[in-house]
């Protein structure tokens, strides 16, 4: 398979990792039947996975109310954020034309393959065929994903081309036609489409041994305007050439929102989370960098939340490349796991309450179903 492979679901096993969590932290069975009930009684809607997952039998009760996992993240992207605008935002095609629309700097679209889709500017390949003569023939680098999928599935990244045959990132070789037949899987459903390829910059290629790494931001965008309340930098390693953290042996490192330095990296989840000063493939410092152009990408999430006006919780993911930040991504239904992961503590803390607080008024599209808003209020604690 040329594409990146679907993203395996976190190695997680409740008996398995309960009997981890005695052998390896000391977290007895009495403690965790009684941390659990500490953490019901927090009202946040965690379930016992969430507790191994988050690592809590290390952490004192008083951390548990703070965290947020996908029961309160529902509710939280239920008040804050108009539903009807999601797909919109999703939809990788529709977001490259509203940003590009808005004069900020995102990866140009080359080309996109689906039978009916176009896109001003791209080449259309409406065929397999189509698909095929311009994997022929097109100026290389290029990076394709598809239109709807989600971590990093289905990416890949053509490097160069001998005759019939095409060099994949990763040093992997493949036949253009069979490439075209895999991708065609994915254009004539949702679409696939061809970027441009982003170089990192030259800082972050030291880290990684040259492969892009993303800065995941989280923008809220209140009565004041939009902020960048948290971030963390997720970095590629391993085998892996894109770098979402659900890919095993990736890293997360949290940024410091002041100043952009980061902390220690994280690899894995629950009873196998470690924690890495250094790249493991690169030995390159991870802890205590300073990220290249941070300002500059705090100023461009800020900019961009601007786009989705109705989108009061966004997760940006912003490539920080050798031409300075740029856009590849809003996730308006990104979960808060990667943050609390790489910093080991919860955001649900008082200025998000406040800010939750806020939404409950701006937006009007939540009380359309009084029940689920009712639900919603309660698990975030909300009058």
């Amino acid at each position: 398979m040329a594409l990146a492979k679907k993203a395996a679901a976190y190695d997680l096993d409740l008996m398995r990792d309960m009997k981890i969590a005695q052998e390896r932290f000391g977290a007895g069975l009495g403690k965790q039947i009684g941390d659990f009930l500490a953490l019901r009684a927090s009202g946040g809607g965690l379930s016992f996975g969430e507790y191994l997952y988050f690592g809590l039998f290390s952490h004192p009760h008083t951390d548990y109310s703070a965290y947020m996992g996908d029961n309160r993240a529902r509710a939280a992207f239920y008040v804050a954020n108009n539903l009807a605008d999601w797909n919109d935002a999703e939809d990788k095609l529709n977001f490259a034309d509203a940003i590009s629309a808005a004069g900020l700097p995102t990866p140009h679209i080359r080309a996109v393959a689906h039978p009916e889709r176009v896109a001003q500017g791209a080449a259309p390949l409406k065929t397999k065929d189509a698909l095929a003569g311009f994997l022929g023939q097109c100026a290389l680098p290029v990076f394709g994903k598809p239109i709807r999928a989600s971590h990093g599935d289905g990416a890949v990244n053509i490097l160069s081309r001998e005759r019939k045959t095409l060099m994949l990132d990763g040093a992997d070789a493949v036949l253009i036609d069979d490439l075209a037949e895999e991708i065609w899987t994915f254009a004539e459903d949702d679409g696939f489409l061809f970027q441009g390829t982003i170089r990192p910059h030259a800082d972050i290629a030291a880290i990684t041994g040259g492969r892009l790494a993303t800065a995941r931001l989280l923008v809220l965008a209140g009565p004041d305007g939009p902020t960048v309340r948290h971030g963390v930098m997720r970095l590629p390693a391993g085998e892996n050439r894109v770098d979402n953290y659900r890919r095993a042996g990736n890293l997360a490192a949290p940024i410091d929102i002041e100043s952009g330095v980061l902390g220690a990296a994280r690899r894995g989840v629950g009873v196998a989370l470690e924690i890495l000063a250094a790249h493991p493939d690169t030995g390159a410092a991870i802890e205590g960098v300073l990220l290249p152009d941070f300002t500059a990408a705090k100023a461009l999430a800020c900019k961009a939340a601007g786009v989705y006006p109705n989108i009061r919780i966004q997760s940006w993911d912003v490539a920080l490349s050798d031409h300075g930040p740029t856009l590849l991504e809003v996730n308006p239904g990104g979960n808060f796991n990667i943050l609390q992961l790489a910093s080991g503590r919860g955001v649900f803390d008082p200025d998000f309450r406040k800010f939750l607080e806020w939404c409950v008024n701006a937006n009007p599209s939540a009380k359309k179903n009084p029940k689920a808003f009712k639900e919603a209020k309660k698990l975030l604690k909300l009058k």
